[in-house]
């Protein structure tokens, strides 16, 4: 059986689209998928022939987690950089790794500035127990002086030919499971995908009151919409998923489902978004209905040390 273990939202609607027909596989929910518990409900609802199950910390750390798999199953990660991933390697336990996110690797190499001489990394897929790595697009990374050593454990597998081979009765029930209607866009209509940055960016200043990095993220959205209203454009804001902030205070602004992922909202549209914009979401080069895409990355927003 396939055992897809999963992180995000985005990661079990990627598991639930590689399922074929008459296929039977399980889904181990982390408990840091927002909404786990009502969606687990939804997926047995809408799929009572997949196996569902919640990861709470503690089961991870039990031998019981490990009693749930048999040995001839195949085990699909998307993150083994945490503790899950840890405890495989712990084990020797072997393992598929699916791309945490689209091009996710060759984000990574650029970020992290990896060459030949990061011998040490073993997450990521980089260790004997991963027995393949699926991505988007391998030649984003092919040249890479890293990721060359590893290229025959790469799997290309693109994530639109997989969106684009989902059949209708299939695509309406994650429709229905994530809770997607049609949306009418009004014209000219301007996308905002935001992202938690005052968790992920912003994380190293220990303090117990985040208040003011919270104020300060909302704010950031709060001014792009203002300037994309200014300019003409019906807004429409994606929270992220970990994105805790309401915003639903931003005047004139449609807030779009939180915990739904972009990916399934494009999928659902008939016509497309004039502009999308986001500081570094990877979210954005899935999304296909859409005229203009615009990244907007600034050192000063995502380096804590430049933060006024």
């Amino acid at each position: 059986m396939k055992k897809y273990i999963c992180f995000t939202n985005m990661q079990v609607m990627i598991s639930l689209m590689k399922k074929q027909k008459g296929e039977s596989i399980a889904l181990f929910l982390h408990f840091n998928v927002r909404g786990h518990q009502e969606l687990a409900e939804r997926i047995k609802a809408f799929f009572p022939d997949i196996w569902v199950e919640i990861l709470t910390g503690k089961i991870i750390q039990t031998k019981q987690y490990f009693d749930w798999l048999e040995e001839e199953d195949h085990v699909y990660l998307f993150n083994d950089a945490d503790q899950v991933g840890q405890e495989f390697r712990d084990r020797k336990y072997p393992y598929h790794l699916i791309e945490d996110g689209l091009n996710f690797h060759y984000h990574y190499a650029q970020l992290a500035g990896l060459s030949d001489v990061d011998s040490s990394l073993e997450h990521y897929g980089f260790n004997p127990a991963c027995l393949d790595i699926e991505v988007n697009d391998i030649s984003k990374i092919k040249d890479n002086s890293f990721y060359a050593r590893f290229l025959d454990k790469f799997i290309e597998v693109p994530r639109r030919e997989l969106f684009e081979r989902q059949e209708e009765t299939h695509l309406k029930k994650l429709f229905a499971l994530y809770q997607v209607e049609d949306i009418n866009l009004i014209s000219p209509s301007y996308l905002i995908l935001t992202q938690p940055l005052a968790d992920d960016f912003w994380s190293t200043f220990k303090k117990e009151d985040k208040s003011p990095d919270y104020a300060k993220q909302y704010y950031f959205y709060f001014k792009m919409a203002q300037e994309a209203k200014e300019a003409g454009y019906h807004v429409y804001l994606k929270p992220h998923p970990r994105d805790d902030l309401d915003y639903h205070g931003i005047p004139e602004v449609t807030i779009l489902p939180r915990y739904t992922p972009m990916e399934m909202i494009d999928l659902r549209l008939s016509t497309s978004f004039d502009v999308a914009a986001t500081l570094m979401s990877s979210s954005i080069e899935g999304i296909t209905k859409v005229k203009e895409k615009r990244v907007i990355y600034t050192e000063q927003l995502t380096n804590s040390q430049n933060r006024p």
